[in-house]
């Protein structure tokens, strides 16, 4: 019976460092899973105030342009060569600008887009490592307790050696 009690002392104790390291694991996929999401969430408002911003810009730039216009044919310039030029370069430029904006929101819905995919990656490998923890935690717990008894069989062997040379010592 003493000999059974390092061993399972040692198997118990086997068990629950990887039941722990299961927990971490665990912990760490739902983390990861969160992040994922919250990253897809920010890509799709990514790309939806992209969209609003490039909306606006171009808003903002046909109003300009009808206020150049506007301007020009109070001014008598309407159909001059000038006129036409200064629009078409206005309009070239506010076009650039739009495109712009699409393409700097779209870049970081992106970015938010690649960082969802690390993080389901991440959380995929937190669980296969937790699934790795079980069998290995099994595999450690039955070598750990191969060791205790094999320490404790060791150790009373030993002591019942030492006892019986003590005893001879003293018959003598």
């Amino acid at each position: 019976m003493a000999q059974a009690i390092p061993v399972i002392i040692a198997v118990v104790a086997a068990v629950a460092d990887s039941a722990d390291k299961a927990r971490q694991l665990d912990a760490e996929a739902k983390a990861q899973e969160y992040n994922a999401k919250a990253n897809q969430i920010n890509a799709e408002n990514a790309y939806k105030e992209g969209n609003a911003a490039e909306d606006a810009l171009r808003s903002q730039t046909a109003q300009y342009i009808g206020n150049q216009r506007a301007t020009l044919a109070q001014a008598g310039l309407a159909g001059s060569p000038t006129a036409f030029s200064l629009l078409a370069k206005s309009t070239a430029e506010a076009e650039l600008d739009a495109l712009n904006t699409r393409f700097s929101y779209s870049t970081q819905a992106l970015n938010f887009l690649n960082q969802s995919k690390l993080n389901k990656f991440a959380a995929k490998t937190a669980k296969q490592g937790r699934k790795n923890i079980f069998f290995t935690g099994i595999a450690k717990a039955g070598a750990a307790g191969y060791n205790a008894y094999q320490n404790s069989s060791y150790n009373s062997k030993s002591n019942a050696a030492q006892d019986l040379s003590t005893r001879k010592k003293w018959e003598y």
